[in-house]
């Protein structure tokens, strides 16, 4: 369950769909996780996996495209 911003930095806690971006990422093979940034945060950054190690943020126009 997505609790939180996956911007490690952030406080925002999740609490509608509409407030932020939902990523499904592929954290092993054939395994998908869901991970929210909130709105501020999705403005300025995105989500990608480094694969072996975890997900990390990156500049908006170098990530995935949300949900």
């Amino acid at each position: 369950m997505v609790a939180k911003c996956a911007n490690l930095p952030c406080s925002a806690r999740f609490r509608y769909l509409g407030q932020g971006k939902l990523f499904r990422l592929e954290v092993d093979y054939g395994k998908y996780e869901y991970f929210w940034l909130c709105a501020d945060c999705a403005s300025k950054m995105s989500l990608k996996v480094e694969w072996g190690k975890e997900v990390v943020t990156v500049p908006a126009s170098a990530g995935h495209e949300p949900l």
